[in-house]
């Protein structure tokens, strides 16, 4: 159960009643309703080009360091940009950095109990570590934007906007999947999902 608020007297604001006695809504300071309508509507080309400018400048920045160029990365928009749900004009760009060279996993539903053995997965000796992957995004993009720009956080790496580029949280992940049974052939049924790095 959510805790319910309870301003006291000296916190509660009265409404503003009108000549006749009854209680006046006071008009909101936004138009919500347009607001809304504006949220759904799909990519303006400038929200659009924002969100390709945006990868683009991360692939490049991770393109430009040798260590970084040659492994299997993804790079790709997500969260409300990727959906069409941003907030128009006022929100940055997420944008994932996402290591597909070995793959988190874990089992569920009917194949709760096994072992990644048992599946028939490799195990991975010294993998490419989510400190690793995050501590090599960061870098790729110092160098590419400089310390003043660039803010490393517990899972995201904050770009600041400039004049020529923007606003945008970069997550390091690493591939995941959730196998929850066998199809009628045998192979495993899995949904994907990410796993951030963390450093």
């Amino acid at each position: 159960m959510i805790p319910r608020f309870e301003p006291s007297i000296a916190h509660r604001r009265l409404p503003k009643m009108s000549p006749d006695g009854a209680p006046r809504l006071e008009r909101m300071g936004r138009d919500w309703e347009r607001q809304l309508h504006s949220w759904v509507k799909p990519a303006s080309d400038t929200e659009d080009e924002k969100r390709q400018r945006a990868e683009k400048a991360v692939t490049d920045a991770l393109n430009d360091l040798p260590d970084v160029r040659d492994l299997p990365i993804n790079v790709y928009a997500k969260g409300s940009y990727a959906n069409n749900t941003n907030v128009r004009q006022d929100s940055d760009v997420d944008v994932a950095v996402e290591y597909t060279g070995i793959e988190y996993f874990d089992f569920a539903h009917d194949l709760k109990g096994i072992t990644g053995e048992e599946a028939g997965f490799d195990t991975v000796k010294d993998p490419y570590s989510p400190s690793q992957l995050k501590g090599d995004v960061e870098y790729a993009l110092v160098a590419a934007f400089g310390r003043h720009a660039v803010t490393g956080h517990n899972r995201a790496i904050t770009v600041r906007e400039q004049s020529n580029r923007l606003a945008a949280d970069v997550v390091p992940c690493f591939t995941c999947r959730r196998y929850y049974g066998r199809s009628a052939l045998g192979s495993l049924l899995s949904y994907k999902g990410r796993v951030p790095g963390s450093g």
